[in-house]
C-alpha cells in the first residue's frame, strides 16, 4: 500500500514539475507568486527562527545498508544513472522513477522536458516552484535554496508533513531534496525523497554521484 502511495507522490511531483517549468502564466500572476515566495523561502524573514530550528533532534540512525548498483540509461533523453538493484522502477512520459523497498521505501525520480518548452532556471523559476509545494503540502519547511556549481544548476532541500490531495494514510515526514539542471536540448530534475528521520541512510548521494550525460557537450 505505501508502495502505491509513493507512486502517486511522484506523479504528482512529476506533474507539478511539468506544470511549474512549461505553464505560461500572465504578469500579475507571476507577480503574486514571487511575493508570496520571497515571505516562504528568505531564511531572514522569520527571524532567530530558521527553517531548520523548527525540526527536532532525531533518534540515532540505522547503520547504512550496502548496495549493488544498475545503471538505467536513457539514449533518447541523453542521460544515465545508477541505482540499487533491489529497487523498482517505472516510467512516465516525462520522468523515469526508482523505488526502494518496504519499510524504509524512499525514492529517486528523474524528471525531463525539451528545453525549448521550458522556462529558465532562475529565481523566479524557484520561488514559483515553492509556493506550489507550500501549496500542496502541509508542514511545509524549507531548508535550503541556493544555485549551485558542477553538474547542477540549482539545489533545493524541504521538508513536509505529506497528505497529498486526498491521499489518505498516516500522516508521515519527508525529506525532498531537488537538484536542476538545464542543458542545451533538455532540462532535467532530480527528486530525492525519503522519511526525514532516517534521510542520510538512503542511497541518494551514490545515485546522485553516479547521473551523466551522455553527450556532455550538451551543456550550456
Amino acid at each position: 500500500m505505501r508502495i502505491k502511495t509513493l507512486v502517486i507522490i511522484i506523479l504528482i511531483m512529476a506533474g507539478t514539475l511539468t506544470l511549474c517549468t512549461c505553464a505560461t502564466k500572465d504578469a500579475s500572476t507571476n507577480s503574486n507568486l514571487q511575493d508570496q515566495a520571497k515571505s516562504t523561502a528568505s531564511p531572514s524573514s522569520a527571524g532567530t527562527n530558521s527553517p531548520a530550528s523548527n525540526i527536532p533532534a532525531s533518534s540515532p540512525l540505522p547503520a547504512r545498508k550496502v548496495y549493488t548498483f544498475k545503471t538505467y540509461t536513457n539514449t533518447t533523453y541523453n542521460c544515465s544513472i545508477n541505482y540499487p538493484d533491489v529497487w523498482s522502477t517505472s516510467e512516465s512520459e516525462h520522468s523515469f522513477n526508482f523505488i526502494g523497498p518496504e519499510p524504509d521505501l524512499g525514492s529517486v525520480g528523474v524528471v525531463y522536458r525539451a528545453t525549448a518548452e521550458c522556462q529558465s532556471l532562475d529565481s523566479q523559476f524557484i520561488d514559483n516552484f515553492i509556493v506550489l509545494q507550500k501549496a500542496r503540502h502541509q508542514g511545509f519547511i524549507l531548508l535550503d535554496n541556493q544555485q549551485s556549481k558542477g553538474l547542477w544548476d540549482w539545489y533545493l532541500d524541504y521538508s513536509i508533513v505529506d497528505k497529498i490531495e486526498g491521499v489518505d494514510f498516516t500522516d508521515m515526514t519527508y525529506r525532498y531534496k531537488y537538484y536542476f539542471k538545464n542543458t542545451i536540448s533538455y532540462n532535467y530534475v532530480i527528486m530525492a525523497m525519503g522519511y526525514r528521520s532516517i534521510y542520510d541512510t538512503y542511497p541518494f548521494e551514490e545515485m546522485l554521484a553516479s547521473f551523466k550525460l551522455l553527450r556532455p557537450l550538451d551543456i550550456k
